[in-house]
């Protein structure tokens, strides 16, 4: 079989609401009476999981049909929904009703660990006890296996203590389920830039530094999230960006290893968390006196109101749809996620959207499964993730959501290589009509005419390394190949994120992708790196030691709620209630519709590889 094809495969991905091949013959639904009868309990977001809609996978049913053939167990999962964090941690005190498996966010699992509220997962011969209704089928720790070794070093060493005053590891509480980066987003040809003298290339260059944001030739063109910890952040890097740019020099110069780099910025991040080692290291790059968690509040909240008066006022989730039509706002704090979803819908108004990580770095956040200290069934609370940190359904789950899953392995690569990698279309069949691929009846996609008569290691070869014939011309490279062919394409390595997870690939070989949605913008004898939908689903690998995880403000959330409240009540123009008010129809209107067309990020990417393979 085709190396890039291992037994898994992406027509699996779109076969459908109907269960994984080795289930297909079990119909969940079917009870049987000899059968003990279980109830699993799930918490999740709303429209936070393939359902079956849209031709998407129903993964509930499917895990259902592979614990009755597995285990002889008639499974019904109690499925319930939540629309924030603060609301699912309200409803769970009240005690109303109880789960055995919760998705939430990274800051949220360490607040509820250090409330008693979660149990550790169990691993290796605990798991094996745990699993008393069947071992067999289940015998591999997907998670452990495929969980991207990235997201799991990230998160290694941060703390939680209970009340017993014992610090736990967070990642013990924790499986991995969609993560990304809190960035910006923003369309460099909007027509306000255009009347006040910014190019294009000026608008790229100065979306890699938060100071944009406070520049008076963006005022008014951006929202601010309504969201404390987001909208916190973002005024953290900015208040404290000389400091955070002094690390960033002193690694880029090899004064600082990448671990301790990371570890430094942290800090600086987390203030409020750890003042102490704050101020050390504040000294160690020149303050002169040390300061306390309410000082380092009060100028978060300085900088904040400096920013609101700068924008265009507030948003909660409004702000993607704002952005994409081209002729109301400039520039959107986006979750990566909204991002990718964003840049492809844009493309049907003729807009060009773009997404950064500034340089001296931004928030990595983590949506995670926890099992709460509720729990009745903690085996099918852990099989359950065993199930979704398989690749190939973590591959159909991350189609039908549009984050990027936490789980790496073999299928979670072939599904990037064929949303983004633009040899794809050149040795591969693509199916205009359709808007997909073509496949054959092994599952495996079919070759270009031209190179169907390539053995699997020729092909492999040419694949990998761009070396032969392509398109009746020789090329050396598949740098070569661009640059005759004047494609500017960008080879993007991502092994940072695959490395170790993989089967039938190679470490830091097939980890390497090409794409045209980066450039590269030099003004000043300052080089930087503007990228669209790739670069937010996957950051690059040099950007990677720059992002941070936000810890919970643990006792001082209190201060900084109140911080937000204060900067929010002086935060909008009356003149702008009045736009806000009038709009919010339209506004309405337009969120409707994308929701309606929830799957149209991924026909766009098809869109985008019909244009280029003709």
């Amino acid at each position: 079989m085709n190396w890039l094809l291992p037994w898994l495969t992406l027509s699996l991905l779109t076969a459908g609401t109907g269960a994984s091949a080795a289930y297909q013959g079990v119909d969940a639904a079917v009870q049987k009476a000899e059968y003990p009868s279980i109830t699993l309990r799930i918490y999740n977001s709303e429209d936070y999981i393939a359902n079956g809609d849209e031709g998407s996978r129903n993964l509930v049913e499917e895990f259902k049909a592979k614990v009755l053939a597995e285990d002889h167990v008639n499974l019904t999962v109690s499925y319930s929904t939540f629309d924030t964090n603060e609301i699912m941690l309200s409803n769970y005190e009240t005690g109303a009703q109880s789960y055995d498996l919760i998705c939430t966010s990274d800051y949220m699992v360490e607040r509820m660990m250090a409330r008693d509220m979660l149990v550790p997962f169990a691993t290796g011969d605990a798991r094996k006890t745990l699993y008393a209704h069947g071992y067999e089928g289940w015998e591999e720790d997907t998670y452990e296996a495929y969980g991207s070794p990235f997201l799991k070093s990230l998160y290694h060493g941060i703390k939680v203590a209970g009340s017993d005053g014992v610090a736990h590891e967070v990642n013990d509480y924790m499986r991995g389920y969609m993560w990304g980066t809190l960035g910006i987003m923003y369309n460099p040809g909007f027509s306000v830039y255009a009347d006040r003298g910014l190019t294009p290339d000026q608008v790229k260059f100065d979306m890699t530094d938060y100071a944009s944001l406070w520049d008076k030739k963006y005022e008014g063109t951006f929202q601010i999230k309504d969201s404390m910890r987001d909208s916190y952040a973002i005024a953290l890097l900015y208040a404290y960006r000389e400091d955070f740019s002094k690390l960033l020099d002193a690694y880029q110069n090899g004064r600082l290893s990448e671990t301790d780099y990371n570890h430094q910025i942290n800090v600086l991040f987390n203030n409020i968390c750890h003042v102490d080692e704050f101020n050390e290291v504040a000294t160690s790059l020149g303050a002169t006196s040390p300061v306390t968690d309410g000082e380092i509040i009060d100028t978060i909240q300085d900088a904040l109101s400096t920013l609101m008066g700068n924008s265009y006022g507030l948003e909660v989730d409004s702000g993607k749809t704002d952005i994409q039509t081209g002729n109301r706002t400039g520039i959107d704090m986006a979750w990566s996620g909204d991002a990718v979803y964003a840049i492809d819908s844009a493309e049907e108004y003729g807009t060009n959207l773009y997404y950064s990580v500034p340089t001296i770095g931004a928030n990595i956040w983590l949506d995670a499964w926890v099992i709460p200290s509720s729990v009745q069934t903690q085996e099918y609370a852990q099989k359950f993730i065993d199930f979704l940190s398989t690749p190939e359904i973590a591959a159909a789950n991350m189609d039908y959501i549009g984050y990027t899953s936490a789980v790496a392995g073999d299928s979670i690569l072939e599904q990037a290589r064929e949303w983004y990698d633009v040899r794809m279309p050149i040795l591969y069949q693509y199916d205009e009509e359709a808007g997909d691929f073509v496949w054959n009846d092994d599952d495996e996609l079919v070759r270009n005419e031209a190179y169907a008569s390539l053995s699997d290691d020729e092909f492999n070869a040419l694949l990998r390394t761009g070396k032969g014939t392509i398109d009746g011309e020789t090329y050396d490279s598949w740098d070569d190949y661009s640059e005759k062919n004047d494609l500017g394409w960008t080879a993007v390595n991502l092994s940072y994120f695959f490395n170790d997870s993989l089967n039938e690939f190679q470490n830091n070989v097939d980890t390497v992708f090409y794409t045209d949605e980066y450039e590269s913008i030099t003004i000043d004898d300052k080089t930087i790196t503007a990228g669209r939908a790739f670069y937010a689903q996957y950051p690059p690998q040099e950007i990677v030691p720059s992002l941070m995880v936000m810890e919970d403000y643990g006792e001082d959330n209190q201060y900084v709620l109140k911080m937000w409240e204060n900067v929010k009540s002086g935060s909008v123009p009356t003149a702008v209630i009045v736009i806000l008010i009038v709009e919010a129809v339209i506004i309405l209107a337009v969120v409707i519709f994308f929701a309606v067309q929830h799957g149209i990020s991924k026909g766009l990417r098809k869109k985008r590889r019909a244009e280029r393979n003709s």
